[in-house]
């Protein structure tokens, strides 16, 4: 129970913009998670951990991070949960150039995705399918996988998403 009150303290001060903040109550969370011997709980919270260095620029950590989240994942069998670090660590590729094994994950983040019927995280992998092919000037397959991800959106009624996905387009 502390664990996940110290998570929304994460969320608070991710919303601040307070990154390092969050990350210290990330550190004092994993501890619990593991003590109460709760793999999901742990998993997530380094999978979020993965997120925040990420984000922060400290791309090697945070892979760290996602690897460790990814296992945890794959042994207890959270295939949703899998899926997600396989898409996050996809963009953590793409960010550092390596486009190739940006595509690798993301195949196997919507793999996974078509698998368990996560028809939003579908569009989600998609989209960033085809920003890579954008990235690299591929524009028809961008085209191709954007026009599948606006069609999931308006499907499943995430008209954020389908206002970004037009803007890609």
């Amino acid at each position: 129970v502390l664990a996940y009150a110290l998570i929304r303290l994460v969320l608070v001060h991710v919303v601040l913009g307070e990154r390092i903040q969050a990350l210290e109550y990330f550190e004092q969370a994993l501890p619990l998670h593991r003590e109460s011997e709760d793999r999901l709980g742990g998993a997530v919270t380094l999978h979020n951990k993965g997120g925040i260095y990420n984000t922060i620029g400290e791309k090697n950590r945070a892979l760290e991070y996602f690897e460790e989240a990814l296992s945890i994942r794959r042994e207890i069998g959270d295939r949703g949960g899998e899926a997600a670090t396989l898409n996050n660590i996809g963009l953590l590729y793409s960010d550092l150039g390596e486009k190739g094994k940006a595509l690798d994950y993301y195949a196997q983040a919507l793999s996974i995705r078509r698998e368990v019927g996560d028809r939003r995280g579908e569009a989600i992998t998609l989209g960033n399918v085809g920003s890579v092919h954008d990235a690299v000037g591929e524009k028809d397959k961008a085209l191709e996988y954007f026009e599948k991800t606006l069609y999931i959106h308006r499907e499943v009624g995430n008209k954020a998403s389908e206002a970004v996905t037009l803007s890609n387009i």
